[in-house]
């Protein structure tokens, strides 16, 4: 259950750590610029994790993250390769609302995976499992941005979300009971 958000970390840690120097060294931004434009990522972040629950209630929670993680996989595309500043600034808004939308409902997902009694373990090895991979692929990102730029980066991030939103649905699809969480579900999960 923790293999597909590791696989996200993974490709996260390769761009998002860099964000802000992509957007200075890709588009000679002057730095009030890109300082109001790194300001709308979490904006992006508050919207995504409002809209998450939203989703959840309408198709479930597998699918939810799926529809999430997919539909954020373009906007990442669009991000790397647009070559034009406004697309690219919308894209990682758009990017970063949806992988953020995400979060809660993996959150809760992965820890009904585990008994009650287990869940700050569980929570716990997450996120050092997140943070490690995370600064795994940073370290390997600095490296390939020096010979590559930051094409080969986004290639490795698409890959990574591809592939993780791919085990997903392989993995846990059918786990999903085809039917909405109730919003009864969510206050329970919640208390």
């Amino acid at each position: 259950v923790l293999a597909p958000q590791l696989i996200i970390s993974f490709g996260a840690g390769m761009i998002m750590p860099f964000l802000n120097i992509f957007f200075k060294s890709g588009f000679d931004l002057h730095i009030s610029k890109l300082g109001f434009f790194m300001a709308l990522m979490p904006l992006a972040m508050a919207a995504g994790g409002l809209i998450g629950p939203w989703l959840v209630t309408r198709i479930g929670r597998v699918r939810a993250m799926i529809t999430f993680q997919s539909l954020s996989i373009p906007f990442l595309a669009t991000m790397g390769f647009s070559g034009l500043i406004l697309p690219t600034v919308m894209a990682a808004f758009l990017r970063t609302m949806l992988m953020n939308a995400s979060w809660p409902v993996y959150s809760v997902f992965m820890l009904s995976h585990f008994p009650a009694s287990q869940h700050q373990a569980a929570s716990a090895l997450f996120t050092a499992g997140w943070n490690l991979s995370s600064a795994l692929s940073a370290r390997l990102s600095g490296r390939l941005q020096m010979d590559f730029g930051f094409t080969l980066p986004f290639l490795i991030t698409i890959t990574c979300y591809s592939a993780a939103t791919l085990l997903l649905s392989r993995r846990f699809l059918k786990e999903d009971n085809k039917k909405a969480v109730t919003q009864t579900a969510i206050k329970e999960e919640l208390e």
